[in-house]
């Protein structure tokens, strides 16, 4: 699949090295129609841990509250690729923090599930009592809601005008667990 996708074998354990978002996106694609699951972008989210993120995650871990962990997320993504772009926004009495994909195309739907089945994961395992949340994608669902509901935990909602989660408006207190 590496091959096939363009990616040099090495390059893959070379921390140094970003692989071009086409490149990865065509090897997810590969990856999708190989393992014949519609939920594959979910699924693969879950595997996410702290080193997934390099050093990124690395510097979530120190955080004192999961407001201080989102806004190094936001802040630094892009020292672990560029396949989307985070932002923490505030409204009325919540907090949405959404993820945006640059590129439209058949993979974009894997990309988003990945990353907000990734965050939630990543969550889960930082802080002792994940505040109450609710999921958000704009696109529709590729298998039964109750699946995706059943993964993550939340309510989820399709066809939105954001892809991401929204928390309460005191989740940022939210004390991590290593803090």
């Amino acid at each position: 699949m590496l091959a096939s996708a363009g990616i040099a074998s090495e390059l893959i354990h070379n921390p140094d090295h970003l692989i071009p978002f086409d490149r990865v996106a065509v090897l997810f694609l590969q990856a999708f129609q190989a393992s014949a699951d519609p939920a594959f972008g979910l699924m693969v989210g879950t595997m996410v841990q702290p080193r997934s993120y390099q050093v990124l995650g690395y510097a979530v871990l120190s955080c004192d509250t999961l407001g201080e962990a989102i806004d190094r997320l936001v802040r630094y993504e892009k020292l672990v690729g560029k396949l989307g772009t985070s932002k923490l926004l505030a409204m009325e009495n919540s907090w949405r923090l959404q993820w945006a994909c640059p590129i439209d195309g058949p993979w974009s739907r894997l990309l988003k599930e990945a990353a907000i089945s990734g965050w939630i994961t990543l969550a889960r395992q930082l802080v002792e009592n994940t505040p109450a949340f609710e999921v958000f994608f704009e696109h529709a669902p590729a298998v039964d809601v109750a699946r995706y509901e059943q993964v993550l935990g939340a309510p989820v909602h399709f066809g939105a005008e954001f892809t991401g989660v929204q928390l309460a408006s005191h989740a940022l207190q939210t004390r991590m667990s290593g803090a």
